[in-house]
C-alpha cells in the first residue's frame, strides 16, 4: 500500500519497497530509503536496489541511509567477517537491547553499498 501526503509541490509517500515500487516504474523524482536496507538479506537488497532504480524517473535521485558495519551496531556483530552475500545475523545482545532491533540484519560497509549499487544495471552511471 502506498500512502501519499502533499506539501506545497512535494508529494510524500510511504511504500512497501519490495511490493509497491515494482508497480510504479518511472514514477518518482526522488526516493529516500531511511534505515531499511540493513533489514534485508543481500539478495533482497539487490532486488530492492533494482526496484528503486526502475521506480525513478530519468535524472531521479536515490538516497539510501543504512546502518553499517562502521556504525555502533557493528560492535560485536557476529557477521562481521562473513561475506556480505551470506551475512544476515542478529546484533550483539547489548546493541539489540540498546536499539530495539531483535531481527537479523545485514550490516554493510561503504564498499558493500558500492557493490550493491554496481549489481544493478544502470546504477553505475549515477553520481554518488
Amino acid at each position: 500500500m502506498i500512502l501519499f501526503a502533499r506539501l506545497s509541490n512535494i508529494n510524500f509517500c510511504k511504500a512497501d519497497l519490495l511490493e509497491d515500487l515494482q508497480m510504479n516504474p518511472g514514477r518518482f523524482d526522488t526516493i529516500l530509503c531511511q534505515r531499511t536496507i540493513h533489514y534485508l538479506p543481500h539478495s533482497e537488497a539487490q532486488r530492492a536496489a533494482s526496484l528503486f532504480f526502475n521506480a525513478l524517473r530519468p535524472g531521479g535521485c536515490l538516497f539510501i541511509s543504512a546502518s553499517g558495519m562502521e556504525s555502533e551496531l557493528g560492535v560485536a556483530y557476529s557477521g562481521f567477517q562473513q561475506d556480505v552475500t551470506k551475512r544476515f545475523h542478529r546484533l550483539s545482545t547489548e546493541m539489540a537491547a540498546k536499539h530495539g532491533i531483535k531481527e537479523p540484519v545485514c550490516l554493510r560497509s561503504f564498499w558493500n553499498i558500492l557493490v550493491l549499487r554496481s549489481s544493478v544495471p544502470g546504477f553505475l552511471s549515477l553520481e554518488m
